[in-house]
């Protein structure tokens, strides 16, 4: 049989005691690595030096006792085997060493036990150890529950302050664009209310992004420029993220090709990148954010007829001069809940949301970093193909969207939205159905006979969504066409929005002329 090993510190003053120790340890098939001790600073020395799996130890010794050592043993906060083997032992003596902590004790001429002792001991030991793990787990379970409730509430209270915000800022941006239509454009108040209007769109895109660190906003895709959501958060991170050690450099692209994107999530990606690399540098640095456009060689399968090609990608690098990351660490960074901070510094959530986003647009990661040199994250994106993207004013032109008679049934919630909307519609020339609730609508809808050439509708409504509503309209008529609108939009609606992924949104707050162009654009895609 081979002999198991066992690393066993003896805490004796006799050497003949400790080789009787030893030679009983051979016999009951140990192999032991041992250090012999009997002073406090031999001892603490040796618990410094090495991880022990057994203290075997005497009671009384001329400069140390076997309390004193148990006493160290648990000053260290070590979980260790601890028996006591004394040559002179009272039963009183031994119940006060048991309740101060030790595992056993026995005589030294008695030692016949000693073997089965350390069996039962080392087992326990093993018990006790995952035990506190299994521990361990339950907490950090816990506390990760903690945390995705916590976001959990953030995004139901982000959800309902963007829903009144927006509409909110969707009346004022209306009656703003009434006002502009009155005011000549060389007069000095005409370019007044455009600063206005500039800065309600920026309120309502900083309320959506609420949604986004509140979990609580799905994606919808447009045609972006990478380069305005990095101008855009510029001010907010150097004021609000960044600390003063630390500088913040752009090197931004002039030309940077668009890509196909949900902005507020482009903008998580960025804040949680930039976030994460002045975490690395606590005691100050430099970030650098950079836009470039990359063409990338993509091979084809050996034997395809087709020549290799190059595709268009947008890509965005975020690198730092922290600390950096090991081998070790980098293949486990995108793991939900995986992090390398303090407790109670990080979520270890944010690496993994900005890999789920950049996955869903069918993008990745490359990350490059070494200890003590920083870290480089580079984002790839697919760039639109198309060169031709719609540029749609944005000055309040109303006029060019005029209707002839066209039919709409407009489903909106808010009184002063819905009143706002029905007057600018009808001003250009449409004939609008209006209603406040889903049972509204689905009577008018029945008594048109479903003769509507658009349903305009909120997705938060009193007795149900919106894509409820128009997934029981197709069932009713299956040519119907649709445009939802809303300050924010839920997990809730994901059911619907998969069979209507066809059907436009325009999130709140927007602009009239906006919601004019989509119409129109509704429209004519009709006629084609």
């Amino acid at each position: 049989m081979i002999n198991r090993a066992l690393k066993v510190l003896i805490v004796e003053d006799s050497e003949y005691d400790a080789k009787l120790l030893l030679y009983e340890l051979e016999r009951g098939c140990y192999d032991p690595l041992h250090e012999r001790v009997e002073t406090y600073e031999a001892m603490a020395g040796a618990l410094e030096r090495q991880e022990w799996d057994l203290i075997i130890s005497d009671y009384v010794m001329p400069h140390f006792s076997g309390l004193e050592a148990l006493g160290l043993v648990k000053e260290r906060g070590l979980d260790l085997p601890f028996i006591i083997v004394s040559g002179k032992i009272g039963e009183d003596v031994a119940v006060s060493a048991m309740k101060a902590g030790a595992h056993d004790y026995l005589l030294k001429d008695n030692l016949t036990r000693l073997n089965l002792a350390i069996e039962r001991e080392l087992r326990e030991a093993v018990v006790r150890r995952e035990h506190r793990q299994a521990e361990q787990s339950l907490k950090e379970t816990q506390q990760q529950l903690f945390q995705a409730q916590k976001m959990e509430a953030v995004g139901q209270v982000a959800a309902g302050m963007a829903h009144e915000i927006n509409n909110r800022l969707t009346v004022v941006l209306g009656y703003l664009d009434l006002c502009l239509e009155r005011v000549a454009q060389k007069n000095a108040l005409y370019q007044s209310l455009l600063a206005v209007r500039r800065n309600i769109q920026l309120a309502g895109r900083l309320s959506n992004k609420l949604l986004v660190f509140g979990q609580k906003q799905l994606q919808f895709k447009t045609p972006i420029n990478l380069n305005d959501n990095v101008r855009e958060m510029r001010d907010m991170m150097k004021r609000r993220l960044i600390d003063d050690n630390i500088g913040l450099r752009f090197y931004l692209s002039k030309s940077l090709w668009k890509i196909y994107a949900d902005s507020p999530n482009m903008d998580e990606v960025l804040i949680n990148l930039v976030l994460n690399a002045r975490d690395a540098m606590p005691d100050g640095g430099s970030i650098s954010i950079k836009t470039e456009n990359i063409y990338i060689l993509k091979k084809r399968e050996t034997g395809a007829s087709e020549p290799d090609s190059k595709k268009r990608y947008v890509c965005f690098t975020i690198s730092d001069t922290g600390t950096g990351m090991d081998e070790s660490v980098l293949p486990h960074i995108f793991e939900p809940f995986f992090t390398t901070k303090e407790r109670g510094k990080g979520t270890g959530l944010g690496l993994s949301v900005v890999y789920g986003i950049v996955k869903s647009h069918d993008g990745w990661i490359d990350v490059s970093s070494s200890p003590g040199e920083g870290s480089m994250f580079k984002v790839f994106l697919p760039a639109i193909v198309n060169k031709k993207i719609n540029v749609f004013p944005t000055q309040s032109v109303f006029e060019q969207f005029e209707s002839q008679d066209e039919r709409i049934l407009l489903v909106e919630d808010d009184p002063e939205v819905l009143s706002l909307t029905r007057k600018v519609l009808k001003k250009n020339g449409y004939l609008v159905y209006s209603c406040r609730t889903m049972a509204d609508a689905l009577n008018v809808f029945a008594q048109e006979k479903g003769c509507f050439d658009l349903v305009l509708c909120d997705i938060i409504l009193p007795d149900g969504r919106g894509t409820e509503l128009v997934v029981k309209l197709r069932e009713m008529q299956p040519s119907v066409n649709a445009l939802l609108v809303s300050g924010y939009a839920d997990e809730r609606d994901m059911p619907d929005r998969l069979k209507l992924q066809e059907i436009p949104f325009l999130p709140k707050p927007y602009a009239f002329n906006d919601l004019l162009k989509y119409i129109q654009m509704q429209s004519l895609h009709n006629k084609v």
